[in-house]
């Protein structure tokens, strides 16, 4: 009789609800898995049909390039009222950028990302067959520019932080303008350029977690008239980032 109580017992506990089965815990995913309770926190434990299938994330990206020119030497004026041209040795370039980034991830393997941002550009020259000053050991001719960029990109695969991969994409600069700063006469003068091919980066890298390193190469020509003066100052070089998703705005 005492053996038929308890399996009438046990059978009891089996088909009756969680609720009234005597099960008591105070662990969430528990308690929404039973259905004990339906809020926020049970949104958050449930994995959305979409996770892991198509994602859009949002995020930064940041970056420092270095880069030569292909054409080493450029003619310019250097104060608006010179009648000669003046050549001049080209010594690099230094690009910083920071923007956000929208991303598409599909399956966890590729992902195509949009980003928006500013940058601004110097390059620095120096006379090539004449004698100058200048102040503080800087260069006597910077050309510099800021203003707006918007880069496409993919990846493969997605980028997290435990991840690494590839990358490349395109990017342009949306400025139209530049100006220069020559104190190559041993006060500051400026003179401007409009550009006459829009800065366009081609970039390859790689990415480990948010790092990344690519090759990038750069097609820009800057006109300071209409004439023969101009700064052909596409090249390739190096750039250095951080970048990767914060947050995920779909599935929610």
């Amino acid at each position: 009789m005492k053996t038929i109580r308890i399996i009438s017992l046990m059978a009891g506990l089996m088909i009756a609800p969680a609720a009234t089965a005597g099960v008591v815990t105070t662990d969430p995913a528990v308690q929404c898995a039973t259905g004990q309770r339906s809020d926020g926190i049970c949104d958050d434990i449930r994995v959305n049909p979409w996770s892991g299938k198509l994602e859009l994330a949002l995020g930064l990206d940041s970056a420092l390039a270095i880069r030569k020119a292909d054409e080493k030497t450029f003619r310019a004026r250097l104060n608006s009222s010179d009648q000669e041209l003046s050549t001049l040795k080209n010594e690099g370039s230094e690009t910083f950028r920071i923007g956000a980034t929208a991303r598409l991830e599909v399956f966890e393997s590729v992902g195509a990302a949009v980003t928006a941002g500013f940058e601004t550009t110097s390059t620095d020259a120096t006379p090539d067959t004449m004698a100058y000053t200048s102040s503080s050991g800087s260069y006597p001719f910077t050309l510099d520019y800021s203003g707006v960029y918007v880069e496409s990109a993919m990846y493969f695969p997605i980028q997290r932080l435990n991840t690494r991969g590839i990358f490349g994409g395109i990017r342009r600069f949306l400025g139209k303008s530049a100006k220069a700063t020559n104190s190559t006469y041993g006060q500051d003068a400026n003179v401007y350029f409009t550009a006459e091919k829009p800065p366009v980066d081609l970039f390859l890298g790689g990415f480990f977690g948010p790092f990344y390193m690519t090759l990038v190469s750069r097609n820009e020509i800057w006109k300071q008239d209409n004439e023969t003066a101009s700064v052909n100052n596409s090249g390739a070089g190096f750039e250095f980032g951080l970048s990767g998703p914060i947050a995920v705005m779909f599935p929610r």
